[in-house]
């Protein structure tokens, strides 16, 4: 890999790529992408991105902590802890997060041994750090038994300091929160509880695939949570699910803010392309449309109700992505993390170590460090593989640009120079130019505001921010082809694609490799999904070695061939069931 020095120092010494180039690169991203997301940093995709086992991790924290990481404390850098919890008592049909159904109470103990494990291994690189933040998320932490819980909790007080006064906040879903429960939670040193509600309407909630739901049981515990001494209690609500309108949407508010949680927070639904094919033709612009329509005065309404019930909006997240809504007399911590911004660069620099599978963590100015899927695996440092993407100051900027798009539609240019040091326009003038003739943005004051407050709209105004070399590495990160395989009455599903952790075979010299997913496209583990996947995997893995030089296209074709035609002549030497009727075919991702 070349240095990445033509990134650094402003836009002099660069070429100045032109905009149709590049609107036309981000064009090709979008019609690739799963889902369209402004702030998913993850696809700006470092061209120095390698993957690492444990120790190459560990080595990486080491060096930041004791070069520039050694003094970004005194200067107001701070540092989060986030445990990542993949399971979920069922997935539900929008979410975007990496989880799945736990094969059974032996896997949740498997998790919890091999996240232990791993907080032994990195405690030693830690030992001059005091986290401030402690967050566990998911997936669903409280799927969790008591004893489990508290046996990680332990475990990280053991290893890890932390400093008195952060955030020690636990994702639940409600039914999980008996009043036992929740006195545990306080006993464990948590002082929030963030419950993922999303809705309260019964088509709704059948359509999302959590009929295990009942909203009157989630009301009374929502409101005996709030009661208690000594915990905050958030609601997460969504707005734009399938079978929602506007009326319903209004009517889960108004519950909820019945309840009094001390928090309400309102995120817009970032549909992946599975779920927009579904419900709504394939068509992201019929999404779009439908989404104004369903909820043109939902933002008056909720206020109407939340003040009518004690609450006041919060200005500062107060978005085009959403909205908080603060019970009358608290006041809100602006610089607390949630597990999707723990690698956004806020109001004060932060850096975040990520603990279990499918954890981000962010060394800030640093890299990125991403986990793959090995939950059912026990800790075996160098065999747990991890994507390291290399950042720099200028990368820092990007998502920085990127986090406050989505969070606000705006740029605030006083606080990008007072944390960067340079006004924004001395680093990317250009694209502000840019912007302001395709009628993307608009100054006022010291803000930039952008002009229109859809998901894609907004996705094209921040890539804008990308050079073309960095939009190349995102398409390949996307360049992709899926398989199917069906066996035995049950279908299976791989892809080929661009490597990140829990590949089955990486292949080094073209950057793709092969991985289990689930229908949707999504990765999995195929240790964890019996003995016919973990056959199909070692024998796709093995198919795919000679062919690393192949498109992903060409490859999954290749695939479907090569597998039919050994496991046809297996059945004809009567080495498969009877029952199996194999037949291989790649499909198209999108």
């Amino acid at each position: 890999m070349g240095k990445r020095s033509s990134r650094k120092g402003g836009t002099r010494g660069r070429r100045v790529e032109s905009v149709e180039e590049r609107l036309a690169l981000i064009e090709k991203l979008m019609s690739r992408l799963e889902r369209v997301y402004i702030s998913d940093v993850n696809f700006i995709r470092s061209p120095e991105t390698e993957m690492l086992d444990a120790y190459g991790v560990r080595d990486r924290w080491k060096r930041f902590l004791e070069g520039p990481g050694r003094t970004l404390p005194r200067t107001g850098h701070y540092f989060n802890l986030y445990l990542h919890v993949p399971f979920c008592p069922r997935k539900c049909t929008f979410c975007i997060y990496p989880s799945r159904k736990p094969s059974g109470r032996k896997a949740v103990r498997r998790f919890v041994e091999s996240a232990i494990a791993e907080m032994e291994f990195f405690a030693e690189a830690f030992g001059s750090v005091a986290f401030l933040n402690f967050y566990a998320g998911g997936g669903t932490p409280s799927l969790l038994e008591p004893g489990e819980l508290g046996e990680v909790i332990r475990g990280l007080r053991r290893l890890y300091r932390f400093e008195t006064g952060g955030m020690r906040v636990i994702e639940c879903l409600p039914h999980h929160v008996t009043p036992e429960r929740a006195l545990e939670f306080r006993q464990l040193g948590f002082t929030k509880v963030s419950f993922g509600v999303q809705s309260l309407d019964e088509n709704v909630l059948r359509l999302g695939n959590r009929y295990y739901q009942p909203p009157s049981r989630i009301v009374e515990t929502v409101a005996r949570t709030s009661a208690m001494e000594g915990l905050s209690v958030n609601v997460d609500l969504m707005m734009g699910l399938a079978g929602d309108d506007g009326k319903s949407f209004l009517r889960s508010f108004d519950l909820v803010a019945g309840a009094r949680p001390h928090y309400i927070t309102i995120s817009m639904f970032q549909p992946p392309r599975p779920y927009v094919r579904k419900h709504f033709g394939g068509r992201f612009e019929t999404y779009g449309a439908d989404l104004r329509e369903r909820y043109r005065m939902a933002r008056e309404r909720m206020v109407e109700i939340g003040e009518r019930h004690g609450y006041d909006i919060d200005s500062l997240a107060d978005s085009t992505q959403g909205w908080q809504f603060i019970r009358r007399g608290l006041t809100m911590d602006h610089d607390y993390r949630r597990p999707y911004e723990v690698n956004a660069l806020g109001e004060v620099p932060s850096s975040c170590f990520g603990v279990g599978e499918h954890a981000r963590s962010h060394l800030q100015g640093a890299g990125v460090v991403e986990h793959g899927p090995h939950a059912a695996d026990p800790f075996d440092p160098s065999r747990r593989t991890y994507t390291y993407a290399s950042l720099d100051r200028r990368d820092e900027m990007i998502r920085h640009i990127f986090f406050h798009i989505y969070k606000s539609g705006s740029l605030s240019t006083r606080r990008f120079r007072r944390l960067f040091g340079r006004p924004i326009e001395k680093e990317f003038g250009h694209v502000l130019r840019e912007l302001e003739t395709l009628g993307m943005i608009e100054r006022k004051g010291e803000n930039l505001v952008f002009a229109s407050s859809d998901v894609r709209t907004l996705f094209v105004a921040s890539r804008l921010f990308l050079d073309r070399r960095t939009l190349l590495a995102s398409l390949q990160g996307v360049d992709r082809a899926l398989l199917r395989v069906s066996a035995g009455g049950e279908a299976f599903h791989f892809l080929v694609g661009h490597p990140h952790p829990g590949g089955l075979q990486a292949a080094e010299r073209s950057g793709y490799a092969l991985f289990a997913v689930d229908e949707e496209g999504r990765e999995i583990d195929a240790l964890a999904r019996g003995p016919v996947m973990r056959v199909l995997a070692g024998l796709l893995a093995k198919l795919f070695a000679p062919l690393v030089d192949r498109h992903p296209a060409a490859t999954a074709e290749e695939l479907a061939g090569a597998l039919c035609r050994l496991l046809g002549a297996a059945a004809r030497r009567g080495g498969l069931p009877v029952s199996w009727r194999l037949s291989a075919e790649p499909y198209d991702a999108d």
